[in-house]
């Protein structure tokens, strides 16, 4: 079942130019970036809604291989090109024709890392003049994409065991550690001229099998610990919204339902205005 934010935001996006549009995955390493555009690229291609990039059949067909071995993916460090066409959505009970680009080659996981703690020292001079630093990569993404998926690993870099057994602590130790630097990123960026308003920021929780909690205390501790940035970012006028899916743990024989794929890419075309008009 969709979301009522994509229906409401299809009446919106309706009336937009469909040409296609482009939203990175990013976030800082180790959070499951691989395995989000992994589990997207196995469900789109299954359903008939799209297909990976060309460029993308190497790295997908080593991605697979880890699943047929029922092994999770191995930690990556590589700048290969791995993007998903999205065609169709899943729309409340129908489908819908659309023009998306999903993409994660475009700033690796360490690289963001030390993109934040640039922006966090203080941006100094034009971007513009510095196109292939880390600072002129960002203020061009931010310029060019019409989105954004970020996404966050509350256990990332720990045992269940470990986290559960101080467990709101280290939730508000995940979001200071992924959440924070991603928003100081964005508001820094913003004041060095990347136009922002209107840009849908899509968190994406994953790995709901390992922690076991539930979206509703997800979002009440991610409105408090982010309170003030949160607050910031809708001034700009930004939509940011909270995702919570399950990317790990499924077999090539699973359909890759109930998921949460479906809800997300129906809600992130009809965000970005990638939804084409209905024929007729």
């Amino acid at each position: 079942m969709i979301g009522p934010l994509a229906r409401w935001l299809g009446r919106r996006g309706a009336s937009r130019e469909t040409a296609r549009r482009k939203v990175p995955i990013l976030g800082v390493e180790g959070v499951g970036k691989s395995s989000l555009i992994l589990t997207l690229g196995q469900y789109i291609s299954l359903k008939k809604l799209g297909r990976a990039t060309i460029d993308s059949a190497q790295v997908f067909g080593e991605y697979v291989s880890h699943v047929a071995a029922a092994r999770p993916l191995p930690a990556t460090m590589r700048h290969d090109p791995i993007g998903l066409e999205i065609e169709r959505i899943p729309d409340d009970g129908d489908v819908r024709d659309v023009d998306l680009l999903l993409s994660t080659e475009d700033i690796p996981g360490q690289d963001f890392r030390m993109l934040v703690e640039e922006l966090r020292r203080g941006p100094v001079g034009d971007p513009a003049k510095r196109p292939n630093s880390l600072l002129g990569r960002f203020s061009a993404l931010l310029s060019s994409s019409h989105g954004f998926i970020f996404v966050v690993d509350l256990v990332r870099g720990m045992t269940v065991e470990a986290f559960k057994a101080d467990l709101q602590r280290n939730i508000w130790r995940a979001y200071a550690d992924q959440i924070e630097p991603i928003m100081t990123g964005m508001l820094l960026a913003s004041r060095m001229n990347a136009d922002l308003s209107g840009k849908p920021v899509f968190f994406v929780f994953g790995k709901r099998d390992l922690h076991g909690l539930p979206p509703e205390q997800i979002a009440r501790d991610f409105e408090r610990a982010m309170a003030i940035p949160l607050a910031q970012l809708r001034g700009k006028l930004m939509n940011v919204r909270q995702y919570h899916v399950q990317c790990a743990g499924w077999g090539l024989d699973s359909a890759l339902d109930d998921l949460g794929m479906d809800v997300l890419l129906s809600d992130l075309a009809h965000a970005v205005g990638a939804v084409r008009p209905r024929r007729g």
